[in-house]
């Protein structure tokens, strides 16, 4: 049997306490605990987080792993209500936030947790909205509206609040608009107009996922738009088409999760700025879902299971590892 030496062309490291920061394929002997420790790539995981406190779907998204923000959605179904709720998430419990000053559900979601930007949606019986709500950590404030009401559109959820993007929505909308902290201008159109679409990335390097277009039979569809700050391309296409699903991350390092494809799904999948893969599903199959943070540590918060559901789960992605070899 070859010795780690001829292999790695060293000895194994004996110290009292794991080393700062090990290379992958480094080995090393910890004394303290008496094991054979190493360094290797480890697999993308979901683990359960903290409930929400009211179950909701078609929620409105927002912030980090530790420090999320869910508003909006519908609360009861069916009958669909809307909700004016915010929650705030704290890496492993739900705390309740200030309320939105417009109840609604299918709405965009931008920005942190101390400043969270809320926009568009479609209260039952009048029509979609233009409004825009900034969140301080404690209150939402009216902001600049929207130029097209709308809902059901999608959005660069890793935006700060004072340079958002909005995208696509209801009606099969391809219009695109940029927040800067006061006032929506509008932007290039998307190729493909639709709605219930999921976005990740900043202002000036968004992505659009999926979606439904608004033609018979309204099929699902699993394109995916790269946008520059001024126009959009295609990028590689998602594995599975796919509705209301959760996104988050950026456009080169996204994830989706989630969503309706054609039921409800627990499917992931990650984007490294050309291709989508298919990885570690979902421990809860759901669509309406909310996400927030990045490809190394996710979340994603309520749907629709169905019934509607108050789970979180965390997303901790694929990256260096310690492991114990043998031992302790």
């Amino acid at each position: 049997m070859a010795e780690y030496k001829s292999i790695r062309g060293q000895n194994v490291r004996v110290v009292s306490s794991d080393p700062a920061n090990p290379i992958l394929g480094q080995v090393w002997y910890n004394t303290t605990s008496k094991s054979l420790k190493g360094q290797e790539f480890g697999v993308a995981s979901w683990a359960t987080g903290g409930n929400m406190g009211t179950a909701k779907a078609y929620l409105g998204s927002a912030g980090t792993q530790t420090a999320a923000l869910a508003f909006g959605g519908g609360d009861v179904a069916p009958p669909l209500t809307p909700s004016n709720t915010t929650e705030e998430y704290d890496g492993s419990a739900w705390t309740a936030g200030g309320n939105l000053s417009i109840a609604r559900y299918y709405l965009g979601g931008a920005g942190t947790q101390t400043a969270g930007l809320a926009f568009g949606g479609q209260p039952p019986g009048i029509p979609d909205q233009t409004v825009t709500e900034e969140y301080d950590g404690s209150s939402w404030t009216t902001g600049g509206a929207l130029n097209t009401g709308r809902g059901s559109l999608a959005s660069g959820t890793a935006a700060p609040q004072t340079a958002a993007v909005a995208f696509g929505g209801s009606n099969g909308n391809q219009s695109t608009e940029e927040y800067d902290g006061s006032t929506w201008t509008a932007g290039g159109n998307m190729i493909t107009g639709r709605g219930v679409l999921s976005g990740a990335g900043t202002q000036t390097a968004a992505l659009g996922m999926g979606g439904e277009f608004n033609t018979p039979p309204t099929p699902l569809t699993n394109l995916t738009e790269e946008y520059n700050g001024s126009t959009w391309t295609a990028g590689g296409n998602l594995n599975n088409p796919k509705k209301v699903a959760a996104g988050f991350g950026l456009q080169t390092a996204a994830i989706s999760a989630g969503g309706e494809a054609p039921g409800t799904s627990a499917l992931t999948e990650q984007y490294d700025g050309t291709s989508w893969t298919n990885i570690t599903s979902m421990t809860t199959a759901r669509r309406q879902l909310g996400g927030a943070g990045t490809t190394s540590a996710g979340l994603v918060f309520g749907g629709n299971t169905p019934p509607y559901t108050t789970a979180t789960e965390e997303f901790t992605g694929a990256g260096p590892v310690t492991v114990t070899i043998s031992g302790s």
